[in-house]
């Protein structure tokens, strides 16, 4: 019997984002797998459903993505989540923090693979599509990099196969008056941040704003700092990201 297979990045050493130096970048290797290997995979390696050139984790060596790697951390539950998936295929893993305490806060943590109906070659596409869902979900807008990669998970919740998703792009935004004050409208993003998808995804777009207006990474930081109560190494994630995309 057929069966879908799907291209996955896994690194031979479980844990290979231990302190983060560089040489843990390389070694990826891909290999195809169907939608149970992928489930096992989650669960027993660093992984990416990205494909880089030489097996070094890095944006400029994309290759391709068989899917998208969602990271909800701050916002839905599980079972909100198999609602806005509906009959699309994924694997849903809680984290290692899944309904425990993190900085004062006890909430649903679980990463998503979302495949695609076909393979992704385009970096452009896969980031249009990414920040789609993204905003779709609650999810870490670190996910939209073409170099996220995730640690093992402790289980599977969840596991269907359905529909692909196909590219998509963001609907466009109304252009901003060059008079208009960015710092205001960060302000306004932050006020009500379930509007824009959790206060990560708020956070990314205030960063965008002041990143457009012409504020250093450094007056960004310190603007979102005084405007939300996440964490500040979360502000600094979605800072960076800002200034990648």
């Amino acid at each position: 019997m057929y069966q879908t297979l799907y291209v996955v990045s896994t690194h031979p050493d479980k844990n290979p984002r231990k302190d983060r130096p560089a040489w843990y970048r390389s070694g990826y290797r891909s290999n195809y797998y169907t939608l149970e290997q992928v489930a096992q995979v989650m669960l027993e390696h660093s992984w990416s459903p990205i494909v880089w050139k030489f097996g070094k984790c890095l944006e400029a060596n994309f290759i391709q993505a068989s899917g998208l790697p969602i990271d909800v951390d701050d916002g839905l539950t599980i079972s909100d989540a198999r609602r806005i998936l509906g009959t699309r295929t994924y694997i849903i893993a809680p984290t290692k923090s899944h309904q425990r305490d993190k900085k004062g806060v006890t909430c649903d943590r679980f990463r998503i693979f979302l495949p695609f109906a076909a393979p992704v070659t385009s970096l452009h596409d896969y980031k249009a599509t990414a920040d789609v869902w993204i905003r779709r979900l609650q999810a870490d807008p670190a996910g939209r990099s073409g170099a996220h990669t995730f640690m093992p998970s402790n289980a599977v919740e969840a596991m269907q196969f359905g529909q692909g998703i196909s590219v998509e792009y963001p609907p466009p935004r109304p252009p901003v008056p060059e008079t208009h004050d960015r710092h205001e409208l960060a302000r306004r993003i932050m006020s009500n941040p379930a509007r824009y998808g959790g206060r990560n995804r708020a956070s990314y777009i205030a960063a965008r704003c002041l990143r457009d207006s012409g504020r250093t990474p450094e007056l960004a930081e310190a603007i979102i700092c005084s405007l939300t109560d996440l964490p500040r190494w979360e502000i600094q994630n979605c800072i960076r990201s800002a200034w990648r995309a």
